[in-house]
């Protein structure tokens, strides 16, 4: 048979933790003993890990993150569609993709045009842009 203990209630803290001895305060008591507006800072803190806080925010953080990547791929889709159908609306876009190119780094360009190449290989495609002077 096994022996079996009950706490004593006298020793445990607000925390259920059974102490022999009283803990002396640390640095974060002794500021907050010292400061009003740090012992504010401090009860937020414990309230909003207190009510989920924390697993709230991560929650949002990442179903956010999770969600930029559809909405990406939605977008390109549909400018794809749009932009396969109007050729001189894709050649102004690569116009301004040009000019923004040379007026954000004018040593990698230089006065070169960005096209697009497409050849075969086999039975693959391969599409790629260059910078032609």
């Amino acid at each position: 048979m096994s022996t079996r203990t009950t706490p004593q209630d006298r020793y445990t803290d607000e925390y259920g933790i059974e102490r022999v001895n009283k803990d002396e305060p640390g640095l974060v008591d002794k500021l907050r003993d010292k400061h009003d507006w740090f012992d504010h800072l401090m009860r937020m803190n414990e309230r909003f890990g207190a009510k989920g806080g924390n697993q709230l925010s991560a929650g949002i953080t990442y179903f956010s993150v999770l969600s930029i990547f559809p909405i990406a791929m939605l977008v390109f889709g549909i400018a794809g569609v749009i932009l396969a159908g109007n050729p001189e609306v894709l050649t102004d876009i690569q116009n301004r993709i040009n000019d923004a190119a040379r007026e954000s780094r004018p040593a990698a360009v230089d006065d070169g045009t960005i096209t697009r190449s497409t050849w075969q290989t086999g039975r693959n495609t391969v599409r790629a842009w260059s910078v032609e002077e």
